[in-house]
């Protein structure tokens, strides 16, 4: 699993299909200015069994943990082309910060640098972004590039959710997105770890796991020697849920911090010299003969009550994964019919008195054998566990306050902040996610036009043969193979239209594309139009095609997540004809919609003489049809438009135009049409004019700095 590498994208459109809180974009515009960005979303984590474990050396743990759907962290990162990282965020007491990259450059070992260094920067929210940075530069000494940032969250701070570990993971995952730097998941959980004890404390990764790993849904099985993860699907019976109350934050700066590192001495230096020398300790260890050779108290630090304390937790971890196991057993007998759904409810139960059983005996010993108890959290989970449909109640985090985690009925009426299981740290973007089906796609590429303006400036070669790209590139090249990565094995064919004589030089172009006639070459005898191009593409269509997208050879700029998320939004909505789109200034080709946003008409400024609004919605050269939208509209044309004798259409240019007389048909036969503006502005440039390939040229180099989508 990689970490997510994707070109940035417009705050307009990403305002525009509504990705996250649109607030929060445009405060990102009104501190930053308009960007490109990412959208980062980063869940706190829940831990329903594990609490302190991830830091433990001597003992083979296990932890189980979730990622909350409610409790959320919310990032907008915009790459700079300095090291300068400047972040910022809309929640009060939290100073903007700025640094740069080459203050915090490490050489070296991390750990040998961060003992050399003396001691821990004066406390400051920025250090968890810092520590992520300089943890990036360990791995990648050479790293440039850093990152402007704005936070929102959800996640209560000083909770004991993890909201400090979110802010590392989105600030890690920001740098590398800013520098194009591809790493694995499991990696980045180690990095993550690593970078938070910059700011003085030396805690695990279980946080950071959670929230890299976890899959919508699920619980997650972690183990950290070496690190193991397994998802648990489903995480929880239906009907349960997990629920939390805030008991006031705990502080960092004082108890809770010297408590929790002195936990972290505890387990990581006094009771390893206590264990025979390469012993792992697990479930099957003599724990009991052993606890005798562990000091009672050293240096007023109780020793032997933190040993029970891991062993305690560790063994009620390995018991609810076993709870979840045979959870998972049952779901499979009701699957095959062998469970009914009584036996199936039964199960649930017993299951969410079982976990419940656990926190309860997890909140005894943080009490007892830890010591991080508050008068507010032993008054709120007494509160808690007289509630009806309250199976249990622990502590989480490092104690002194924070959150209280419950294992609930889900429709209790009792007012409680209820969890679904949610997904770990993501891309927000445009939805790409395809109906599932048979969809018979096809795709045609049209390679036409005079190309007047290329010959004034003494370019007489076809503009969708010039190259795009270093080297031998051409433009249709480019897009042909961007179509076939789009939409993978679900194509079925690929037709490029050219004009006459130019057949030999297409396909020489497009011959490692060859594949079973999987890319056909055809003719175009006339230019009258890219309608008419479409046209005579549909006699060679295959019997199974029911959608095409047509673009146009000389648009490279067209993303790959454009054609997936109108492909989404084409056959989600069972639309007739539909429109990537993007905002921008002075559009090229407006969109025209009415009081209730419907699509009610499309123009053209070049062709048509239509008028250029200052600001508007515009295609960007690349549309889906049905096919049967296709044969209607565009055979229902030529005959109503076709002049026999003048060997043109009767229009004012003489030609048939595509998407405007495609979407005029489809709206006066009352198909369904609609515009999707999931394309960024830069997506609507082609080949026109020298100043545009050289505009194409460079913003294809531009995205090669990120991997591209």
């Amino acid at each position: 699993m990689t970490a997510m590498l994707c070109e940035p994208r417009s705050t307009s459109m990403l305002k525009a299909m509504g990705v996250c809180d649109v607030g929060l974009i445009e405060e990102f515009e009104r501190r930053f200015g308009e960007s490109l960005v990412w959208v980062l979303d980063c869940p706190a984590r829940l831990c329903l069994s594990g609490e302190h474990l991830d830091y433990v050396p001597w003992y083979r743990c296990e932890v189980v943990t979730a990622a909350s759907d409610v409790f959320r962290m919310q990032a907008i990162v915009a790459p700079r082309d300095d090291g300068v990282v400047r972040i910022s965020t809309v929640l009060d007491g939290f100073p903007d910060a700025e640094f740069n990259i080459d203050e915090l450059r490490v050489s070296g070992d991390w750990q040998s640098w961060l003992g050399s260094r003396g001691n821990p920067p004066e406390r400051g929210w920025q250090n968890y972004s810092k520590g992520a940075v300089a943890r990036v530069t360990c791995a990648h000494p050479g790293l440039e590039f850093g990152f402007d940032c704005l936070f929102d969250s959800t996640i209560p701070a000083a909770g004991g959710s993890s909201s400090s570990s979110a802010l590392v993971s989105l600030s890690l995952l920001a740098v590398l997105l800013s520098n194009g730097l591809e790493s694995s998941r499991e990696r980045m959980v180690t990095w993550a770890g690593q970078a938070e004890w910059y700011v003085g404390t030396r805690g695990g990764s279980m946080d950071h796991a959670t929230q890299l790993l976890c899959e919508e849904g699920a619980t997650l099985r972690l183990e950290f020697q070496p690190l193991f993860s397994a998802q648990v699907k489903p995480g929880l019976p239906e009907g349960y849920a997990l629920a939390t109350v805030f008991t006031g934050e705990a502080g960092k700066s004082s108890e809770a911090m010297d408590s929790f590192n002195e936990l972290v001495h505890v387990q990581q230096q006094v009771i390893p010299r206590c264990i025979p020398e390469g012993q792992l300790l697990d479930e099957h260890s003599d724990t009991e003969e052993l606890e005798g050779n562990i000091p009672e108290v050293i240096d007023g630090m109780r020793i032997r009550e933190r040993f029970r304390f891991v062993v305690r937790e560790a063994r009620r971890s390995r018991l609810m994964s076993q709870h979840f196991e045979r959870w998972q057993s049952t779901l499979a007998k009701a699957h095959d019919g062998v469970v009914d759904e009584r036996e199936l409810r039964s199960a649930g139960l017993e299951l969410a008195m079982e976990i419940g059983g656990c926190f309860n005996a997890a909140f005894a010993d943080t009490r007892d054998l830890l010591g991080t108890h508050t008068q507010a959290v032993e008054r709120e989970a007494e509160r808690l566990r007289s509630m009806d449909g309250v199976f249990g109640v622990k502590l989480m985090g490092a104690g002194f306050g924070g959150l209280l985690l419950a294992i609930v009925e889900a429709s209790t009426g009792v007012k409680l902040d209820l969890h679904r299981l949610g997904g770990g740290i993501h891309i927000l973007g445009p939805d790409e996610d395809v109906p599932a089906g048979e969809h018979g796609l096809a795709a045609v590429i049209l390679c036409g036009g005079a190309g007047s303006r290329m010959k004034a400036e003494g370019v007489s070669r076809p503009k969708p043969l010039l190259n795009v790209l270093d080297g031998h590139h051409p433009s249709t090249r480019h897009v042909c193979e961007r179509v076939i990565r789009s939409l993978g094995s679900t194509l079925e064919q690929l037709i490029v239209v050219v004009p006459p004589g130019l057949e030999g030089e297409y396909e020489r172009e497009l011959e490692h594309l060859h594949a079973e006639d999987f890319v056909h070459v055809i003719t175009q005898p006339e230019p009258l139009g890219t309608g008419d191009a479409v046209l005579h593409a549909l006699d060679h269509l295959e019997d199974g095609v029911r959608n095409v997208y047509v673009s146009f050879g000389s648009q490279p700029l067209v993303r790959m997540s454009t054609i997936r998320s109108s492909l989404a939004h084409h056959l989600s909505n069972n639309l007739a004809f539909t429109l990537p789109t993007t905002i921008r200034d002075h559009p090229y080709a407006p969109l025209l919609r009415g009081a209730a946003g419907e699509v009610v008409g499309s123009s053209e400024t070049h062709l048509e003489g239509a008028d250029m609004p200052e600001r508007g919605e515009t295609n960007i050269g690349a549309y889906w049809a049905t096919r049967d939208a296709l044969e209607i509209v565009l055979r229902e044309f030529h005959t109503d438009n076709w002049e026999v004798d003048a060997g043109r259409y009767a229009t004012r240019s003489g030609e048939f135009g595509y998407p405007n007389e495609m979407v005029r048909g489809c709206l006066a036969r009352e198909f369904t049409v609609d515009g999707i503006p999931c394309a960024d502005a830069d997506e609507v440039v082609g080949i026109k004019t020298l100043e545009h390939l050289e505009f194409i040229r460079s913003e294809l180099r531009r995205r090669s700095r990120y991997v591209t989508d």
